[in-house]
């Protein structure tokens, strides 16, 4: 069967898949060899994640079906468990990690003495070779490019089929906070659909999600929030006001603004219609972990794709709300 996919990360081809596991349902591509964040940035494009492993029998059932198909004599599959943090958190490596989706971490199969560390770099998971030594299928940590170069370690994409997310309470997590550069007042709100951010801001604080319109507010906005927003599992974005639902193809700001200012990243907007029938209509700022350049754009369906449940938007005021101003309960962590 032929699947189109986006041509975004045009480097990375899928080698098989759709592959469907019997017993959770879940769909699975496999990648060819590249960088763990390409990998993932890959995935995202397509709806999913790398892989997550929730137990050993899906662990062998990855290992069993995708090892094989790799082409490759000592290869190694790229999962989801990284350390986003790469270790700022403190503690104990392995503990900063986390799945890319979001899912509590339940299930580890390090090899004896993983994840290393080796030489202060090595934040992302992959599934050890069958000919390596010993327990078969174990883990282990690599740096991005997957130690000697990217050349024999393949990405493996989990696709969970789609399920409606309802929104129905979003709250102010922080705000209002002035930007200096413009006295413009900016508040964070929880997660949501894009439009159900953009409603929010109009019926609450009378106004429109961010237009940004020059590099140096864009960064002001994404060193601002990023840092909000909770720290670990998922792959947190923010929504932003651009968006072409009106007319495909045409950008414009939700405030009705002029498109100045654009940081798209390489490859986008791609409206990418396998997350979504209707395509990718929303901007949000790409999250930190994923590839530079740093602070760029995505295109995203309305629900935000592979990262529903993870997309929060920013609202900017540029006067003060009619009715008073709001302030959030958010607290500094």
């Amino acid at each position: 069967m032929a699947v189109a996919f986006s041509p975004a990360h045009h480097r990375i081809q899928v080698l098989a898949g759709p592959i469907v596991n019997p017993a959770n349902g879940h769909r699975y591509l496999l990648l060819s060899a590249s960088t763990w964040m390409e990998a993932e940035a890959f995935a995202k494009k397509q709806g999913g994640h790398l892989a997550t492993v929730r137990n050993a029998e899906e662990n062998d059932w990855l290992l069993n079906t995708f090892a094989p198909l790799t082409g490759a004599a000592d290869s190694g599959l790229w999962i989801g468990l990284c350390d986003p943090t790469k270790d700022r958190k403190g503690g104990a490596h392995d503990a900063n990690f986390v799945w890319v989706d979001g899912e509590p971490v339940d299930f580890t199969f390090w090899y004896l003495g993983e994840p290393g560390n080796t030489d202060g770099i090595e934040y992302y998971t992959a599934m050890r070779n069958p000919i390596d030594a010993p327990p078969v299928g174990s883990w282990n940590d690599l740096p991005n490019n997957g130690g000697g170069g990217s050349g024999n370690t393949f990405g493996v994409v989990e696709m969970i089929p789609r399920i409606t997310v309802e929104h129905p309470k979003i709250h102010i997590l922080a705000g209002p906070i002035s930007n200096p550069a413009n006295g413009h007042l900016y508040y964070l709100l929880s997660p949501s659909t894009w439009t159900e951010a953009e409603a929010f801001a109009k019926r609450t604080l009378h106004s429109d999600l961010v237009t940004i319109n020059d590099a140096e507010e864009n960064q002001w906005v994404y060193d601002t929030f990023f840092p909000m927003t909770p720290v670990g599992p998922a792959d947190p974005q923010l929504w932003i006001g651009l968006n072409d639902a009106a007319v495909e193809g045409e950008m414009v700001w939700a405030s009705g603004a002029p498109v100045n200012f654009t940081f798209w990243y390489p490859g986008e907007p791609s409206n990418t219609p396998n997350t979504d029938p209707t395509g990718e209509d929303y901007t949000a700022l790409r999250s930190p972990i994923d590839a530079p350049p740093l602070s760029s754009w995505n295109d995203l369906p309305n629900d935000g794709g592979g990262d529903k449940g993870f997309v929060y938007g920013v609202v900017e005021v540029v006067s003060h709300p009619h009715h008073g101003l709001i302030v959030s309960s958010f607290q500094s962590r």
